[in-house]
């Protein structure tokens, strides 16, 4: 039981079968059962093999049925046998039918497969060059920034704001109390900033969101069109829009949204400059974590 049919008991079953020359020979393992025909008119043992059937298989009615006609005493077992071995034969032929057919498919898709592999190292080969090549730049940038601000005993906040530098002959930061005169097209940054006064033209608004508000007024008085605000990434809409941050301006139809300081001033020196129009903003720059300069007091001011 349990043992390789074809170790050594196939052998056994041959030289029997090549002494006694039965017509059918049976022999089993208790998981498979094989029948022979030693009638075949076949040179190799192993190709009388006739009926394959495992243990499992004996549950299929068909499977019964070939064995009792194979088994009958009324049946004719030569002629069953002839009829197995041409079935056998169509069965070989088809199978090598389907071997060729499927070849070729698969030597076609192997080849491709291949192919891709070839292009695969080459993609992988150029994607390492790349991301050497960028880990180089990377380095190399950090190292000239690096020796930059060494040579110049220069620092950069996390936040990259351009150091500022007070415009030669003009008042820098004098002591404690004094004014920084900022550039007023890169200023620095203006967060956590109190309005001190400002003019626009001849006007005096109070605060950021009143500088920007009164900015827009005077350029629509001035008969510019809201399509040119806008095209200065001024926030107005036309109508009394009041919601979404908008605020109406009294006796226009339009509103304007609130800003932070930095796009106040921004978008008033835009406006300033296409009236050709003088504007100074005083401020001064709250004591807190990320005030560019704390305590300290600015002037943003362009002339015509």
């Amino acid at each position: 039981m349990d043992k390789n049919l074809d170790d050594y008991i196939v052998s056994q079953l041959k030289r029997y079968c090549d002494e006694k020359r039965p017509i059918l020979a049976i022999i089993t393992n208790g998981e498979e059962i094989r029948f022979y025909s030693p009638l075949a008119r076949k040179s190799d043992f192993n190709d009388t093999l006739i009926y394959s059937i495992s243990r499992q298989q004996l549950s299929d009615d068909d499977t019964i049925e070939k064995i009792e006609r194979i088994l009958t005493k009324d049946g004719n077992i030569v002629e069953h046998v002839e009829d197995r071995e041409k079935e056998i034969s169509n069965i070989k032929k088809e199978i090598q039918s389907l071997e060729f057919a499927f070849q070729n498919k698969i030597a076609s898709i192997d080849s491709e497969i291949k192919i891709f592999e070839k292009q695969y190292e080459t993609i992988r080969s150029q994607i390492d060059q790349k991301k050497n090549e960028l880990s180089g730049l990377k380095r190399d940038k950090d190292e000239k920034i690096i020796d930059l601000k060494k040579h110049n005993l220069f620092y950069i906040s996390e936040h990259m704001y351009r150091p500022f530098v007070p415009p030669t002959g003009i008042t820098g930061i004098t002591g404690t109390t004094g004014i920084i005169i900022c550039p007023p097209d890169q200023p620095p940054d203006l967060s956590f900033t109190k309005f001190i006064n400002a003019t626009f033209g001849t006007q005096s608004p109070t605060k950021w969101s009143a500088l920007v508000r009164c900015a827009v007024r005077t350029a629509l008085q001035k008969n510019i069109s809201i399509g040119k605000l806008k095209s200065f990434s001024i926030p107005v809409q036309e109508g009394q829009k009041n919601d979404e941050g908008y605020h109406p301006l009294p006796d226009m139809n339009v509103a304007v949204a609130g800003v932070d300081a930095s796009k106040a001033w921004l978008s008033a020196l835009l406006i300033a400059k296409e009236l050709n129009v003088e504007i100074t903003v005083r401020f001064r720059w709250r004591e807190k974590d990320g005030a560019a300069y704390p305590g300290k007091e600015g002037l943003l001011q362009w002339k015509p």
